[in-house]
């Protein structure tokens, strides 16, 4: 049976959902699924020069459809959301019509409700991976959740919230993953800092991933002031834009403890990682994506990279790390978060002890073990429905 992922995704993209979708739709190949990544036909000038597969160092390569639609996101500005409507329904209708041209047994597999429309109307079997709840369900959402042969929820909170909405036989839970082959071997922490050019006496705070209020750059942004002059935290990431507001947030605030190193290559971040003496998950409880439903990739790598963790105390993060794997400041309490960086980087043996078991818990958390628990779910969906 043939695997059809359809990602309204400009690929490849700055954005950490790329590397979940093209890890997701690699390890499921590698376990010999018959997969095809279906993608929209857009403009992407920032990656006009970058093959998919490459950017991503995909192992297992399969095949891709790219498939048209009117593309006017950045041109409608003066109408919020215009853009990205218009996009993704023209989008859906060549979904909707490459599906039809589709012989033998498919299932439709997304990340993207609304491009499980085609499938709901085609009757197809589909699979909806879901990785945060709309504020208001609209009717559309109900009927496509209720009618999916499964929906993979990457959280248990998440899941726990669709229960009122999906029969739990058709729920099913799959955190996000790490790519573990990016940290073989513990990267050496004296030579990656020569390498990026940090200074070796200082100590050193990071925290990669995007800008957004919701990821908690800003409060370590404020928590860095109370923190003293021999320790230096770096935010790497945020898009070119998300950085230009920020800078402006650190200059009104007067903010000037934290530093941006701007984006990096993926494959570039297990050594900025190695270079930390403490690595900040700094989610804020104020959004409920953030308090209940993320699966951040950065959590897991951080714990894939053998350094000490300091997270905010949210359920979402709680259902992979607890008090052997991090300690945990209360969310979107700067002092509460200088407080508990201070008191790690004064015990070494404690951080070591957290590294070390994070590290080995982070095993069981791979893009191919993910995948094996997603194919065996999908197979037995399938089963159930014949």
């Amino acid at each position: 049976m043939k695997i059809i992922y359809v990602a309204n995704s400009r690929l490849p993209t700055e954005k950490a959902h790329g590397i979940q979708i093209a890890r997701t739709c690699e390890a499921l190949v590698g376990l010999g699924a018959d997969l095809e990544l279906w993608l929209p036909k857009r403009r992407n000038p920032a990656f006009a020069d970058q093959d998919l597969f490459s950017f991503y160092k995909i192992k297992h390569p399969f095949p891709v459809r790219y498939l048209p639609c009117v593309d006017p996101i950045g041109r409608l500005d003066f109408l919020p959301g215009a853009g990205y409507f218009i996009q993704s329904r023209t989008f859906a209708l060549s979904v909707w019509w490459s599906l039809s041209r589709v012989s033998g047994d498919v299932i439709v597999y997304s990340r993207d409700l609304y491009q499980l429309l085609p499938a709901l109307k085609k009757h197809l079997p589909y699979f909806y991976e879901i990785h945060t709840l709309p504020d208001k369900l609209k009717k559309y959402h109900l009927r496509i959740l209720r009618q999916a042969h499964g929906v993979i929820s990457i959280s248990r909170n998440l899941a726990e919230a669709l229960k009122q909405h999906v029969s739990e036989k058709k729920l099913f839970v799959a955190e996000d993953g790490v790519d573990l082959s990016l940290f073989h071997g513990e990267l050496d922490k004296k030579r990656m800092r020569e390498e990026l050019g940090f200074q070796l006496a200082l100590k050193i705070v990071l925290y990669t991933g995007h800008l957004y209020e919701w990821k908690g750059a800003h409060v370590l942004a404020q928590a860095a002031e109370f923190l003293s002059a021999d320790i230096q935290v770096f935010l790497v990431g945020g898009t070119d834009k998300d950085q230009e507001n920020f800078k402006k947030f650190l200059a009104k605030g007067k903010l000037t403890r934290v530093k941006l190193l701007g984006q990096m290559p993926q494959e570039q971040i297990p050594k900025y990682l190695a270079a930390a003496d403490i690595l900040v998950l700094p989610n804020s409880g104020r959004f409920e994506i953030s308090r209940k439903h993320t699966s951040p990739l950065k959590l897991f790598e951080y714990m894939a990279a053998h350094r000490p963790i300091v997270s905010a105390d949210l359920p979402s993060l709680r259902e992979i790390l607890d008090e052997t794997t991090a300690v945990f400041f209360v969310p979107d309490d700067p002092i509460s978060m200088a407080r508990e960086i201070k008191g790690l980087l004064g015990d070494p043996g404690l951080g070591e002890r957290l590294a070390a078991n994070a590290a080995r818990k982070v095993r069981a958390y791979s893009w191919e073990k993910r995948a094996e628990k997603i194919n065996r779910f999908l197979k037995a969906q399938m089963e159930k429905a014949s």
